[in-house]
């Protein structure tokens, strides 16, 4: 789909919003433009997911993290794609690099 910028008439914010545009030019001339945001899933789908390309994807995604020349943005995506929570993704990386705490400064 193709990303437009629409502005937010509160604070004149512009913003892209992922949409399906159409134009047509009315009977008094002027340009009417229809936009179409993409459809939500319906929460059914997410109940079923692949649990296998979820876990190939939290796999690729340990292999990135243990690798110094490998993106893990990608594998990332691929697991969000797959239906992958940001717990399952989260818990990846704190099984990789631990967990970081706050150094106490007095």
């Amino acid at each position: 789909m193709d990303t437009t910028l629409a502005a937010i008439p509160a604070d004149s914010w512009l913003m892209p919003i992922p949409t399906a545009a159409t134009s047509t030019i009315d009977a008094m001339g002027v340009c009417v433009v229809s936009l179409t945001r993409p459809r939500i899933p319906e929460a059914g789908s997410i109940l079923s997911r692949d649990s296998a390309k979820v876990r190939a994807a939290l796999d690729k995604i340990a292999r990135a993290y243990e690798s110094e020349r490998e993106n893990s943005i990608y594998p990332m995506l691929e697991a969000v794609a797959a239906y992958g929570t940001l717990g399952e993704i989260i818990e990846v990386g704190r099984s990789a690099f631990g967990e970081w705490k706050e150094p106490i400064l007095l």
